[in-house]
């Protein structure tokens, strides 16, 4: 019972029910850096084009990395359970 329900969500989530979440979550992560250049600004310690750089670089690499563990991940979950990718 559990493995059905479990490769019912694997599959939902790469169907792309959850691009509501991701978004907001990438948002959050956007306020979040905003917040903290806002609190080291007036030490003038990292200029705005370094933190732009350093979120466009986090975001690419932990998407990639993401991927390609979700990627693996529902790959092993599929050959155990009963629902085929």
């Amino acid at each position: 019972m559990i493995e059905e329900t479990h490769a019912r969500l694997v599959a939902a989530s790469l169907t792309g029910v959850d691009k509501h979440v991701t978004v907001l979550m990438m948002a959050a992560a956007v306020y979040g850096v905003m917040q903290l250049f806002a609190l080291s600004y007036p030490a003038r310690s990292v200029r705005l084009a370094t933190v732009l750089l350093a979120v466009v670089v986090g975001v690419y690499a932990c998407g990639t990395v993401v991927a390609l563990l979700e990627l693996t991940y529902t790959r092993v979950i599929a050959e155990k359970g009963p629902v085929s990718l």
